[in-house]
């Protein structure tokens, strides 16, 4: 009998998701280069209606009626754009997209790839992104790993990264280190890192 119920409730339940929430593409793939992945989405604190969503390398898109169309673009920025979104919902309004940096844009054929963290700022899903603010800039070392939050407020956002001496180093030599900033409310310039783990990494 015990058999028989779960069954029944493991049916009903599949049946019910299956219903209620149907499965949305949101874009295709990007020519052959990268497929959409390692995704990010926000939901907007003020208006859950709207929504943001990002994926490599470079995409981003936008739904106004709580995720059932999707609008897809490209972004877009003089720092480059090369992966790892990372998309905040603002409590004082609009939108924040966290990414890597591709400066020459060359990707990999660059020694610029990861010179920075990029974030871009956009005051609605059907508004402009900003051209993008860098954070951590260091000489040659490699910024990635990006991810951020808000103050409950929307005053400031914040950021958290791994700094790479050399990426994909094996040289003994060669360490990481987790770090921070802050910017205040569209995160246009940020603060001085400061480095959070007590250890570096190998």
């Amino acid at each position: 009998m015990r058999v028989l119920i779960l069954t029944f409730l493991l049916i009903s339940a599949g049946t019910f998701a299956q219903s209620d929430y149907p499965n949305i593409r949101l874009g295709e793939d990007n020519k052959g280069v990268y497929p959409p992945c390692e995704p990010s989405i926000a939901i907007d604190v003020n208006d859950p209606a709207k929504m943001v969503a990002g994926s490599i390398i470079n995409n981003v898109y936008t739904s106004s009626d709580s995720g059932k169309t999707w609008t897809q673009d490209q972004l877009k920025s003089p720092l480059g754009v090369f992966g790892d979104p990372c998309i905040v919902s603002s409590p004082k309004g609009g939108f924040y997209y966290f990414h890597l940096s591709d400066p020459d844009h060359k990707g990999w054929r660059s020694d610029k790839l990861l010179d920075r963290i990029v974030c871009q700022y956009s005051k609605d899903v059907d508004k402009k992104w900003s051209k993008g603010s860098g954070i951590g800039l260091n000489g040659s070392k490699d910024q990635d790993k990006e991810w951020a939050a808000t103050s409950l407020n929307g005053e400031e956002v914040y950021c958290t990264w791994t700094q790479f001496d050399k990426y994909n180093s094996q040289e003994e030599g060669d360490s990481t280190l987790i770090l921070f900033s802050k910017a205040k409310h569209k995160g246009k310039k940020w603060s001085e890192p400061v480095r959070f783990s007590a250890i570096e990494g190998n």
